[in-house]
């Protein structure tokens, strides 16, 4: 079956900020609207690592060197984007 990436982020990110999976939306901005910060993305990598069983550099969610927000769909397409790399 395949992975649908956006239901793990927003379960990993749920954990992570303890608020309801449905309260997230795809383009919610982890930082500026959920309210993350650096220890949170920190979590977050790792529970990602741990659900899809994946290693995660520390560049790869750094919201310095990406063009747009982090927004929970970003972080899906570089966990599908790892995901398909490794296969």
């Amino acid at each position: 079956m395949p992975v649908d990436y956006l239901k793990t982020v927003k379960r990993c990110v749920a954990e992570v900020l303890a608020m309801d999976p449905d309260e997230i939306a795809a383009e919610s901005r982890l930082i500026d609207d959920l309210g993350a910060d650096s220890l949170d993305l920190v979590e977050l990598m790792y529970l990602l690592e741990q659900a899809l069983d994946l290693r995660l550099d520390k560049d790869d969610l750094d919201s310095g060197r990406l063009t747009s927000p982090l927004t929970v769909a970003l972080v899906a397409g570089v966990m599908a984007e790892k995901d398909a790399n490794r296969q």
